[in-house]
């Protein structure tokens, strides 16, 4: 963070981010779609639904995509509020929840256990693991 933002000047606000794609939506070219609602607080703040820019192989690597689009806008946002003087505890007490609806995706950024074999979903998914452990972010 940049040491001149200004100081608080309220209480931390709560941010949620629901993240869905569309595997295969469109019948000529076959790109997934990524759709996103980011809230602050119970304040719907930004939202798209964009095509992707890389061709997914699976419905895994569709939904990984979005959870790493997801996790860029998450980013964003608490460097948005923090440069607004809402402030952004460090200790992981104000991470911005990330819902999806892929129980295998989540299940697999959240275990460090996890290897995955497809290097082009493997950069993806250490993307989403990286903003997962500097405590961005918390996957539902």
């Amino acid at each position: 963070m940049d040491p001149h933002l200004p100081g608080a000047f309220s209480a931390t606000l709560d941010t949620t981010i629901f993240v869905d794609s569309d595997y295969a939506h469109d019948l000529v070219t076959h790109h997934s779609l990524t759709g996103l609602l980011a809230f602050v607080g119970s304040t719907p703040v930004m939202w798209f639904s964009k095509q992707q820019g890389a061709f997914a192989s699976s419905m895994y690597h569709a939904e990984i995509l979005a959870l790493c689009t997801s996790m860029e806008e998450a980013q964003s946002l608490c460097y948005m509020l923090c440069c607004l003087g809402i402030p952004i505890p460090s200790d992981g007490s104000a991470l911005t929840k990330v819902f999806g609806n892929n129980y295998g995706v989540i299940r697999n950024v959240s275990d460090p256990d996890v290897t995955l074999k497809k290097k082009h979903v493997v950069i993806t998914f250490h993307l989403v693991r990286e903003a997962i452990t500097a405590g961005v972010t918390a996957p539902f």
